[in-house]
């Protein structure tokens, strides 16, 4: 687990952990650096982000650039991207679900390289900075009424 900017959750995670007999198999890397952080994504199979409350998550679209399947909780942004493009899984904000979810992506390796494959066309075609501010100007365009030639 990356990141420690909200000790309250931090610790909540660490006993959560701890009751259910996995913190010996959780990694507490709290915060890192830019490139530590990359190291990280190149280290790992699967993103996992499923928090409670996520605008969008740019570190899910920034491990799908990489590559990664991701599983994601519906109440991420980024979930309705995910599940259209085929980039991984939306699961509930439940443990069993999640854990099913990451079962079936590494229940054949097919399923994982084409998920693989999704979730980075999906980052490099939604989030490049020019698709980004194209959709930025069609909404600002659709409120004030106007329209660029």
């Amino acid at each position: 687990m990356v990141g420690d900017d909200q000790a309250d959750y931090l610790l909540e995670m660490k006993g959560y952990a701890a009751r259910i007999g996995v913190a010996e198999q959780v990694i507490w890397s709290g915060i890192r650096t830019e490139e530590d952080l990359l190291a990280e994504y190149f280290g790992a199979d699967l993103f996992v982000m499923t928090s409670a409350h996520e605008n969008f998550s740019n570190a899910t679209a920034e491990a799908m650039a990489l590559g990664l399947p991701v599983v994601v909780s519906g109440r991420c942004g980024i979930a309705r991207d995910v599940r259209r493009r085929h980039a991984g899984r939306v699961v509930p904000l439940d443990g069993m679900a999640t854990a099913q979810a990451i079962r079936s992506i590494f229940s054949e390796p097919a399923v994982y390289e084409q998920l693989s494959e999704n979730a980075e066309e999906a980052a490099i075609e939604l989030y490049r900075p020019e698709e980004i501010a194209g959709r930025t100007m069609d909404e600002f365009e659709e409120v004030i009424g106007y329209k660029r030639r």
